[in-house]
């Protein structure tokens, strides 16, 4: 995983986990200055997926940040038609 031996970045700044493919994983604001604790991330599981598949940690630019919100509304997308066919099913079964 690349990360920059002095990150450039403070509390606030919009950061971005870059996967080994080239995607966007994950788009955050760091929590604290780099390196406390190493904490970077919101959870345990972040930072241990982004361990294992991180190409790049690195300030967020707008290519990054509209690249995952083209993929999170895809997601959306999704999901409501997974939904839609659930609440289908459920209304089928219950007549």
């Amino acid at each position: 995983m690349k990360i920059p031996d002095t990150p450039n970045w403070k509390k606030g700044d919009i950061i971005a986990l870059l996967h080994n493919s080239g995607g966007v994983i994950h788009i955050f604001e760091a929590e604290h200055d780099p390196w406390y604790g190493k904490t970077f991330f919101n959870s345990t599981e972040d930072w241990y997926y982004g361990l294992r598949n991180c190409k790049e940690l690195r300030l967020a630019n707008q290519e990054d940040i509209d690249s995952k919100i083209k993929y999170q509304t895809e997601n959306v997308e999704r999901e409501k038609a997974v939904l839609d066919q659930l609440l289908n099913f459920r209304e089928r079964i219950s007549k």
